[in-house]
């Protein structure tokens, strides 16, 4: 059977895993599918990886492959479905990111800003300073 997955660590028991997000089904078609299958990450995918696998009747895994490629070739031809679930799923996991980068960047931004905004204050200060005391130098040695 062929399953489309996500490679997740267990934190309860330390353990990698299989999420499977889709199987394809004889009817030729894709459906969603909670299956959980123990994996042994001897080709060391990254947590969150997506991936292509083939199982048997007894849900030993055959195969395993990259799911990112097969998945842009195969997007335009699927059923909505499969469409929905990679948008939700995982580009909505990038827009958050994206979001909480560019809020922490903007964060950061106005604090240079205001680093900015002391520093010129502080040198408006030392301006007027040094103009007070070469004005005043000038007087007192005339005294």
């Amino acid at each position: 059977m062929l399953h489309f997955a996500q490679v997740t660590v267990d934190r309860r028991s330390n353990s990698w895993q299989l999420q499977v997000l889709m199987t394809y089904f004889r009817d030729q078609f894709w459906q969603r599918n909670p299956l959980t299958l123990p994996f042994v990450n001897l080709d060391g995918w990254a947590e969150g990886a997506l991936v292509l696998l083939e199982t048997n009747e007894t849900e030993q895994i055959q195969s395993i492959q990259d799911g990112v490629d097969w998945l842009l070739r195969v997007l335009p031809s699927q059923d909505r479905a499969l469409t929905e679930l990679v948008n939700t799923k995982f580009l909505g996991k990038e827009q958050q990111r994206v979001e909480s980068w560019r809020q922490e960047m903007a964060a950061k931004n106005l604090e240079l800003t205001r680093q900015k905004i002391e520093l010129e204050a502080q040198r408006q200060q030392l301006q007027a300073l040094e103009a007070d005391l070469k004005a005043q130098k000038p007087a007192s040695s005339d005294g």
